[in-house]
């Protein structure tokens, strides 16, 4: 594959998911840097747009468009369908699905409404708007897809279950759209992320230990998408800390208080 960390992208569109979030202005900067064109689609035109310019500024010779998007509505799905067919050349598409939305346990348990965002959001909206682009995806042989997913939805743990279940689902869907795509050459990536930080600034303590900043993940993952990988955990460490914790017994598992 050559030296993916400077693979050019510039005949390659990537639709940005969730793109107003420090993720997704990650990933924005990532494809940037290859050269790639970009569709910023969110919630919050103000930042969308910031984004935009800052983009255009740095690398002047990148396509930058910005979309308003709302996934929890139906039109809005369709509406950003209907504008990547009009905007997307044929067979460029490719897909970055960043957004969730992440509440604490304790308070989801205080709010079913609450509750029923962090489901709606990280699972039923996530996999509706996956749903809408299949026939794009199924025409753009080669494209790449890139599902964030959590280590939260590894095992329910008393901490974050209602969370962890989105996130489990979503990997599910994950997987059997790779199944899906995978004869019309589209490759799905599932992202098992654990912590990450809100921003490139160094994390002191624990957290600071644990967490990835935005930049680099984003690095991480659209290189493993373009090297064709299936799942990837990241920090890599997440892989032998989810399988140590699916190690302990039930009777002990249920015990523990993180």
């Amino acid at each position: 594959m050559g030296n993916l960390r400077n693979r050019d992208l510039k005949t390659q569109w990537w639709l940005v998911l969730g793109a107003s979030s420090s993720l997704g202005r990650a990933f924005a900067e990532a494809v940037a840097r290859r050269n790639g064109s970009i569709i910023l689609a969110g919630r919050n035109l103000a930042i969308l747009e910031e984004q935009a310019d800052y983009l255009r500024q740095k690398y002047p010779s990148v396509i930058v468009v910005v979309q308003i998007f709302d996934s929890s509505l139906a039109l809005s799905r369709r509406s950003l369908v209907r504008f990547c067919q009009r905007q997307v050349p044929a067979g460029k598409l490719n897909i970055f699905l960043g957004f969730a939305h992440y509440a604490g346990q304790i308070a989801i348990e205080e709010s079913l409404e609450l509750a029923t965002a962090v489901l709606d959001t990280s699972l039923t909206q996530a996999a509706l708007i996956m749903l809408e682009f299949i026939p794009l995806l199924i025409a753009s042989p080669g494209g790449r897809v890139i599902i964030v997913s959590s280590v939260s939805g590894e095992r329910g743990r008393a901490r974050n279950y209602i969370y962890g279940a989105a996130k489990a689902g979503l990997g599910v869907v994950a997987s059997g759209l790779r199944a899906r795509l995978h004869p019309h050459g589209v490759s799905v990536l599932t992202v098992k992320s654990g912590l990450l930080s809100k921003s490139d600034a160094p994390v002191t303590g624990l957290r600071g230990l644990l967490a990835a900043p935005p930049k680099a993940a984003a690095e991480v993952w659209i290189n493993a998408s373009l090297s064709g990988r299936n799942s990837l955990y990241y920090p890599w460490f997440w892989r032998w800390i989810s399988m140590a914790i699916w190690l302990i017994p039930e009777a002990l598992f249920k015990r523990l208080k993180f």
